[in-house]
């Protein structure tokens, strides 16, 4: 396993404590369900990956999660080993969640090859059945939202940002409903789709690794390793009404 390099890492730490905050509030038509904002990292909660992902070019390590002054850092990393080249991050949460908003306060990480993101999942084992919040770190001036049906076809688009979302925190939003399904930066919505809605209950996700899609996330070569995205809140919300 390739170790952290610690005092990298607290300059790191540094740089992100001093990344500006959203200043969005909560929405007011739904009722907060579940929230967490990393004071802790309960077990009992989160569930820490550890597996290979992306043609197994990156293996998620629980060692690459960390939590420090009510911030999760999800961190990824070069390897020495060839097979697997990278070490990347992920947790999810162990309860199932349906229809409702589910928001992240995030700063995505930067560098070229790097996704990091924010997401609902029904397996890993399978495809389809995901809605996504992705950053991929040749450009973070965008953002890129994606949903997978149960069948496996996805339906990715990419929006520009008025700021480096690997600069700033900022706050991500997924509104799903059986009809629709809505994403929002700040709380404004940015991209609405209708039909192939997946219906089947998703746990929580989140992860950072390396892709070798050059065209999407760009090469690595320029990429200054260990690098990491900051989380600071995560919440979901049912409507307080029935109508959707």
């Amino acid at each position: 396993m390739t170790k952290i390099n610690k005092p990298l890492f607290y300059a790191i730490l540094l740089l992100v404590s001093l990344s500006a905050c959203s200043t969005y509030k909560s929405p007011k038509r739904w009722t907060l369900v579940f929230e967490d904002d990393f004071s802790s990292l309960s077990d009992s909660i989160w569930l820490i990956s550890d597996r290979y992902f992306s043609n197994e070019v990156v293996r998620f390590q629980p060692e690459h999660v960390i939590r420090h002054d009510s911030t999760l850092f999800l961190i990824v990393n070069k390897s020495e080993n060839e097979e697997e080249r990278y070490y990347g991050s992920e947790i999810c949460t162990r309860k199932y969640f349906g229809y409702g908003l589910y928001e992240v306060v995030m700063r995505a990480a930067p560098g070229n090859g790097i996704v990091s993101s924010f997401f609902t999942l029904k397996k890993t084992s399978e495809a389809g059945n995901e809605i996504d919040i992705e950053f991929a770190g040749k450009n973070p001036k965008a953002i890129i939202f994606n949903v997978w049906d149960k069948h496996g076809h996805e339906n990715p688009e990419t929006f520009n940002l008025n700021f480096k979302a690997s600069e700033e925190y900022h706050s991500y939003a997924i509104e799903w409903t059986p009809r629709k399904i809505r994403w929002y930066v700040d709380g404004k919505r940015k991209r609405t789709i209708w039909g192939h809605i997946p219906e089947a209950p998703h746990r929580i996700f989140m992860n950072i690794w390396v892709t070798g899609n050059n065209g999407w996330a760009g090469k690595t070569n320029s990429t200054f390793f260990p690098s990491a995205a900051a989380y600071k809140t995560v919440r979901f919300y049912s409507r307080k009404s029935k109508t959707q």
